[in-house]
């Protein structure tokens, strides 16, 4: 079990002893369950359950925190974690600093602090109060930047269980159930249908559109792509979408080229060739190779 440095003083330091119970529970619960570089890697699912708090009540936690932190939407990187730990300079002999130094090089484009951190420069002045300190006040110049680029410190918007993220979570779980996949409610799952509902989308659109890329199962090249990234991007979800929504108008029957790349997939699996007449093979070679009920909505 890692060992790590805390600060008696903390209690006395006036930005922590403002700070409500809640987020003063969160901060360290963060300090706790980051990595040796001061990344953690954004679960707030986890979070309030290893924590007790409510969404609500972590969601204004990361508010009361923000001046801490720099996040990419994926991690979350505590600014003076590193220094506080007493690893700041680097000695390129010491296994531990090799392991941060490692963590820092792996994301170096998160913020340009990190550049200088591993140029030997340390943190602006901007990120100090009246101290060094992990607990010290410290700049919002960083963490409240808006801006993508390299440097910028993208604010996180926390991930609690808003309208939307629940929805996100149930499209995740239809997926699962539909093509037996394990996807689990996390940042990188839930992020592009996050995207796609805010934009106007409905969970009734996103789960047509699994209904229709079911098909894939039966693609050995195409199987791997029936996951959120893909059915959900940005690029491409319109255009799924409008093609889901003509096969549902249509009775949900396949199309010729469907059903030729469907028995395709059958004779794969050792069955037999399709039905040259038809473009169909018979439905009991369908429901002994696939195990759907030859019921045509594959």
């Amino acid at each position: 079990m890692p060992k790590r440095f805390t600060d008696s003083e903390k209690w006395k330091d006036p930005w922590f002893h403002k700070l409500p119970p809640t987020s003063k529970l969160f901060f360290l619960y963060l300090c706790d369950q980051c990595d040796i570089a001061g990344f953690w890697e954004i679960d707030m699912e986890r979070a309030i359950f290893d924590t007790g708090l409510s969404t609500k009540t972590l969601a204004s936690a990361m508010e009361d925190l923000e001046s801490r932190y720099e996040s990419n939407g994926t991690h979350l990187w505590i600014k003076r974690f590193i220094e506080f730990q007493g690893n700041y300079p680097f000695n390129g002999k010491v296994g531990v600093h090799k392991g941060i130094i490692r963590l820092l090089k792996e994301r170096e484009e998160f913020s340009n602090n990190i550049t200088r951190l591993l140029n030997g420069e340390g943190l602006p002045n901007s990120y100090e109060g009246l101290n060094k300190g992990l607990f010290n006040p410290t700049s919002n110049s960083i963490s409240n930047s808006k801006g993508n680029s390299k440097g910028q410190g993208q604010k996180i918007t926390p991930l609690v269980e808003t309208e939307d993220l629940l929805a996100a979570n149930q499209v995740i779980d239809y997926l699962n159930e539909k093509a037996n996949t394990r996807f689990q409610h996390s940042v990188q799952s839930q992020k592009h249908i996050r995207a796609r509902l805010q934009a106007g989308a409905t969970v009734e659109d996103c789960c047509l559109i699994i209904d229709h890329k079911l098909k894939w199962l039966h693609d050995e090249d195409m199987a791997e792509y029936l996951r959120p990234i893909t059915l959900f991007s940005s690029s491409k979800f319109e255009g799924y979408l409008t093609a889901a929504i003509r096969w549902d108008q249509n009775g949900r029957r396949r199309t010729k080229e469907e059903k030729l790349a469907r028995n395709k997939a059958i004779a794969k699996m050792g069955s037999a060739l399709y039905d040259t007449q038809h473009n169909e093979a018979p439905p009991e070679m369908i429901e002994e190779a696939l195990g759907d009920g030859g019921n045509g909505n594959g």
